[in-house]
């Protein structure tokens, strides 16, 4: 079951199998109060995050540099792509993605994992895949 030893669910694995067959199912439906917030927060993070990253880019350069300069930032900075690669993964071996693992990492890189997990949660799963 899931690869976990017989000692680590006990007698009982049903809770497991429960937890299990809610994660690994292929295609998810999604109520449109939750397609709603999934839009609102690709929406914020596209637009919002992104307009501040650009102003500090453009108008603050020094402030990027020295954010990068900064261990505590690089910390951050590396444990987020080391999640997006992780996410990547993860969405693709569990079969919630319709699209190739590189659109989702394109996606993040253009507007932060906010963006992209959206749309790759709420690509159509009756398209063809674009790669």
């Amino acid at each position: 079951l899931c690869g976990l030893p017989r000692r680590a669910y006990g007698h009982n694995p049903a809770p497991f199998k429960l937890v299990y067959t809610l994660i690994m199912t292929n295609k998810e439906t999604y109520s449109s109060s939750e397609r709603f917030f999934l839009w609102c927060l690709a929406a914020t993070s596209f637009f919002g995050l992104n307009i501040a990253f650009g102003y500090g880019l453009f108008f603050e350069p020094d402030a990027l540099m020295a954010a990068l300069k900064n261990p505590v930032s690089a910390a951050f900075i590396g444990e987020a792509f080391l999640l997006m690669g992780a996410f990547a993964y993860l969405l693709t071996k569990w079969g919630k993605s319709r699209l190739h693992w590189g659109w989702f990492v394109a996606l993040s890189l253009l507007g932060g994992m906010a963006f992209g997990l959206p749309l790759v949660l709420l690509w159509p799963f009756g398209r063809k895949r674009p790669l």
